[in-house]
């Protein structure tokens, strides 16, 4: 692999490893908590990262998406929260999900070679980064801010800290 290959999948691989340790201790007792008025309950938050790794694989692959049915509806841009748990699927569901769209979403960019990474992003994909290589780093940024989210849910929660 070349380095620009692995420095982007080293930043994904880094940005889940954080993300499923503050996932440690969630269930469907405490996963609708929010840690402000307006702000995504967890629930949403891995909904929305699952989703957004299919949209980007699907739409610079051509694959089909890998998401259950509805998902996209429940999680894609613009989606608002529900404070219904019975409107979402299961948490175990929704972390197998986020889990295999990380997986198919890291194996398409490892069949990338260097010319294909370098490759710019069509339309409006460009305003999230200017080529698959540098989209690696933007995903994982985007994994980052909403981890970052469930951080502050975890303290609401009066949680341990699951870093350091």
């Amino acid at each position: 692999m070349s380095n620009l290959k692995d420095t982007g999948l080293e930043a994904l691989a880094f940005s889940r490893r954080v993300l499923l340790r503050l996932l440690d201790g969630f269930d469907e007792s405490n996963i609708l908590v929010r840690c402000g008025e307006g702000a995504s309950h967890t629930m949403h938050l891995v909904g929305h990262i699952g989703t957004t790794d299919d949209f980007f694989l699907t739409t610079l692959s051509g694959h089909a998406s890998g998401l259950p049915e509805g998902y996209a509806a429940l999680f894609g841009m613009g989606a608002v929260p529900k404070d219904d748990a019975s409107a979402y699927p299961s948490f175990e569901t929704m972390t197998d999900v986020l889990e295999d769209r990380r997986a198919a979403l890291v194996a398409w960019f490892k069949s990338q070679d260097e010319d294909e990474l370098l490759t710019a992003l069509p339309g409006q994909l460009a305003g999230f980064a200017k080529n698959r290589a540098v989209l690696m780093s933007t995903l994982a940024f985007h994994e980052g801010f909403h981890t970052g989210q469930v951080s502050a849910i975890r303290r609401k929660l009066g949680m341990e800290r699951a870093l350091g």
